[in-house]
């Protein structure tokens, strides 16, 4: 698929310009009235655009992070 150097849309840019200023995931679904798995999905769309790729520094990672680790810990959990 090839996103690289793609233009954005209106609404990807508006909401590109959100997560830059330092807005989380559900204040940019509210602010914009869309569902936060429309905003992943989003902003996963405008990182292919643009290049970037996951960086797991960034401040959504971390909690992409915990969840895996509380994911890893119930999945291996003796069976009750």
């Amino acid at each position: 698929m090839a996103l690289l150097g793609m233009k954005l849309t209106a609404k990807q840019q508006r909401l590109w310009d959100l997560k830059e200023a330092g807005k989380t995931r559900p204040q940019i679904a509210a602010e914009l009235g869309i569902s936060n798995p429309v905003v992943s999905k989003t902003i996963n769309v405008i990182r292919k655009k643009l290049g970037i790729k996951y960086d797991p520094k960034r401040d959504d990672a971390k909690r992409d992070n915990a969840y895996r680790r509380w994911r890893t810990r119930t999945r291996n959990a003796p069976r009750r």
